[in-house]
């Protein structure tokens, strides 16, 4: 957006030069579920009032489009996706997979949050586990810059132990020697 404003040469250059020390302006949006723009002459008003220095003369826009949406929150159930584990031959899990934090909040715009599943599968992306697995993993599906979840990282901790004897045979099949 682009505003044109007079003023003397000192009040000019405090503001075009020196843009740091300009502070927001605040614009009251009454309804903003059911606005959809902003009507640039009661922009250039309220302007007006709080950058007492400057003149506005006109706003370089005939409106300004807006698109709100009710911010909402969400619990997201967070599971170990198990099978896609990578163990090392003859390793398995052999205790319970352990998860921190077992769930997550998520917040943001409800047209986002109420696209999200209600379970996120973290996968274990070691290939090839032969030893007790603890790592801290990020929560990449979530990254979006209007979402804020609760954490971005799962701490995953499980046993592995080595089978000393083949696994027993699927009915039908003999174990081979």
């Amino acid at each position: 957006m682009q505003v044109n404003v007079s003023s003397d040469g000192w009040g000019l250059l405090r503001h075009s030069w020196l843009p740091f020390r300009i502070e927001p302006v605040d614009y009251l949006i009454k309804d903003p579920l059911r606005a959809t723009a902003i009507n640039t002459s009661s922009l250039a008003a309220a302007l007006a009032e709080q950058v007492k220095k400057l003149h506005v003369n006109y706003i370089v826009a005939d409106t300004l489009a807006l698109n709100f949406d009710r911010h909402i929150s969400k619990t997201v159930r967070l599971l170990p996706d198990s099978l896609h584990l990578d163990m090392a031959p003859r390793f398995m899990v052999s205790s319970v997979i352990n998860m921190t934090p077992r769930s997550i909040q998520i917040d943001g715009p409800a047209k986002l949050v109420k696209g999200l599943p209600d379970t996120i599968w973290v996968r274990i992306p070691r290939k090839r586990i032969s030893d007790n697995y603890d790592e801290e993993l990020p929560l990449n599906q979530l990254r979006h810059p209007l979402l804020h979840t609760s954490a971005d990282r799962v701490a995953v901790s499980f046993e592995v132990g080595e089978l000393l004897s083949p696994p027993p045979s699927v009915k039908g099949e003999r174990a081979k020697e």
